[in-house]
């Protein structure tokens, strides 16, 4: 996942429908179906206008009604949820995956309101967001690798996790399902 081009990563901003799609597209190898539709509220030129199309293609994301994508509005969990159940197959397993990385991370569950119920309205992260592509993807977090953000200390919780998913990375799949990596080069531009 990209960061910014003033050498930060904004792990606390609300994580975009067009960051979620351009995420999707750089990380996932998946066959594309068909086309995507012209979005009403998507140019040409918009910075994440082919990852768009291609996380609709890939039937991971789709419009709205009306013909709309709303790039810009925030991913809540409930539309994550539902993303990562269509990347695995199973809503029910994307769940258990992301519960068991919210509780090993934030000694919690996913998100829930102040009275314990979950809450599938509230709206991801760009850290949450990372930690829970990483599980889905098998990838392991990140260690020893210089740090990337201005704004990401390594005493933070999902850093090795923001490390994993932002930095440009050549690896092999271990059978234990984690990974060795080899040569890297930072993702600002992405």
């Amino acid at each position: 996942m990209a960061g910014y081009s003033d050498g930060t990563f904004k792990p606390d901003r609300p994580l975009s429908r067009a960051e979620l799609a351009s995420a999707l597209a750089r990380a996932v190898q998946r066959e594309e179906i068909g086309s995507a539709p012209a979005f009403t509220d998507v140019e040409a030129g918009h910075w994440a206008s082919s990852a768009i199309a291609k996380a609709y293609r890939m039937r991971l994301m789709a419009g709205e009604p009306g013909g709309a994508f709303e790039p810009n509005r925030a991913v809540t969990f409930r539309e994550l949820t539902i993303v990562f159940g269509r990347l695995l197959g199973s809503e029910t397993e994307a769940l258990s995956i992301m519960n068991g990385r919210s509780a090993s991370i934030h000694d919690e569950q996913v998100p829930q309101d102040a009275h314990g119920v979950h809450d599938e309205h509230i709206a991801v992260s760009r850290a949450e967001f990372v930690v829970w592509m990483n599980a889905m993807l098998r990838r392991r977090p990140l260690t020893d690798a210089p740090q990337q953000w201005i704004d990401v200390s390594a005493d933070r919780e999902e850093y090795e996790d923001i490390q994993e998913a932002s930095i440009s990375h050549l690896f092999e799949p271990t059978p234990d399902g984690s990974e060795t990596w080899g040569e890297s080069a930072r993702r600002k531009d992405d």
